[in-house]
Formats: structure tokens, sequence, C-alpha cells
């Protein structure tokens, strides 16, 4: 959902086309980038910022499911650089909001909303190749069933690449691009009791009879261990899995091994490394 108007979003998928004009919108291709995705087949891009000072980019969109009073969220997403530019920002935010949040291009309202969720100004967008990662946790207010992302500091801090240098917002006649993945928003109210070198059974895995593609009932448990990996990153875990008595051993050895496959392929989606 495009929810400012006059944006100039785009997508980028590895089954999109050229446009009349001649530009690809198919990964890793992009309008004369190449950039592969921080996961999946496809990214989006926005302008974050625009000419004289003025913010451009706003995107959005409707979550599947409303956040519950007084649960701690963690949100991620990863920004990317688009090459052809020489200023970067660390200015990036993400509002979560109870209602439908307005095309207000004029930007005030986007300056004057609460963000719950702000990059760290240190943290500026460089990379050109790979992805990083804005992340933070909050307390939901209950409701909430709207996200917005974008820029929306009243002032932006803009780095001159080339020699490191900042420059004043409004005099700097220049766009900056972003390309954004793997948006998340995980519920992480619940923890998982871990002990070392003790197994942990995951209860609410869920399978079709005979399958091992994950059911989407399974994401919240898998989310709670998503979540403590990311806390504890220097941990390693071993995934296995098991399946009834129902078909013969070697199938059933089989499944077993794809299942538990298909949790680590989940939690490597995520941003767990290998």
């Amino acid at each position: 959902e495009n929810i400012q108007g006059l944006t100039a979003n785009s997508y980028y998928h590895r089954k999109g086309g050229v446009s009349k004009y001649g530009f690809s919108f198919k990964v890793p291709d992009c309008c004369g980038d190449y950039q592969e995705p921080h996961g999946g087949d496809a990214f989006a891009s926005m302008y974050v910022f625009w000419e004289g000072g003025e913010h451009y980019a706003v995107q959005g969109a409707k979550l599947k499911t409303e956040l519950t009073k007084g649960h701690k969220y963690y949100v991620e997403i990863f920004l990317n650089l688009a090459d052809n530019y020489e200023y970067t920002t660390s200015s990036f935010n993400i509002c979560f909001s109870n209602k439908k949040f307005p095309k207000d291009i004029t930007m005030h309202y986007y300056e004057n909303c609460k963000h719950q969720i702000s990059n760290a100004p240190d943290n500026f967008i460089e990379d050109k190749k790979g992805w990083t990662k804005v992340s933070g946790f909050f307390i939901a207010e209950g409701g909430e069933k709207y996200i917005a992302i974008g820029n929306f500091e009243k002032k932006t801090k803009i780095k001159y690449l080339n020699d490191g240098s900042f420059v004043e917002y409004r005099k700097l006649k220049e766009r900056i691009l972003f390309y954004i993945d793997d948006l998340s928003v995980i519920d992480v109210t619940d923890k998982l009791n871990i002990e070392p070198d003790k197994p942990l059974v995951l209860k609410n895995i869920f399978f079709n009879t005979g399958k091992y593609n994950l059911l989407p009932a399974s994401y919240h448990e898998l989310n709670k261990l998503l979540n403590y990996l990311k806390e504890n990153p220097d941990k390693k875990i071993e995934i296995s899995g098991h399946t009834d008595n129902t078909g013969s051993f070697d199938f059933n050895m089989k499944l077993s091994e794809n299942r538990a496959k298909s949790v680590v392929n989940y939690l490597i989606k995520k941003g767990i490394n290998k």
C-alpha cells in the first residue's frame, strides 16, 4: 500500500519486467544497479531525501494481526543505498498506529507522529552492496494495525560519502534512494526457557500429514526462538525433527529431516547465520 500520494516508490522482483521507458524492475538488475535481495526474490525502493531538504517518500501497509496491549515487539528492516548516490543519511523511522496513515505530501503529519522505532543517528546507510539493519523494541499500546516507514525527521543529517563530511540538509540539491527489504514485526513477550546443552521441545510447530512445509500457525513459536537467537548471536543450536509412526521407516527418516530443514530455512530467511 503506497500511503503518500506523490512518491516514487518502486518494486523489484526476479520475475519483474522492463518498463516502456527501458527501466528494468527485474532483480538483480534494478534500473542500472546490480543488487541481490536481502532475502527472498524481491525488494522495494523509496526516496528518503529530496532536493532542498524536502522529505519525499512514505511506504506503509496493514498488519496481518493487531498488536496486543502491553506486549513487547521486536522490529527490524534492512536498507541498502542505491549505487549512484554520493550522499546518505541515518534518518529513518517506523511508525505504528490503530488508524490508517494519511496521504500528507507536506509531511507535517509524519514529522509530528510518534516514531516507535528510529534508526540510531550514527548508523548511516552507506553499504551499496550489502544490507544495513535498522531495528528496535517497543511496547504496544494495543490495537495498532497500520505501519508506516520512511524518513520522518524534521532535520535530516546528511553525509557526503566521498570525504565523510556532513552537509546542511536544506542546501543540498540531491536525492537519496534506499532499497528496503525483509521488514519483520515479532511479538517477543513470551520467552523460551532455554538451558545450555539440554534439548528444548518446540511444541507448536505444525505440518500437514506427510508434508514438511511449515504451516503459518508455527510462526509464533518459531519467532520466540528467532528472538532468542537475535539476542544471543554467540549461541549455536542444533535443530532436529521427528514424525509419528505412520508410514515406512525410510519415508519418516526423510520427512523428519526435511521438517528440521524447514525450521532451519525459516530462521536463515529471518537473518540468522547458517
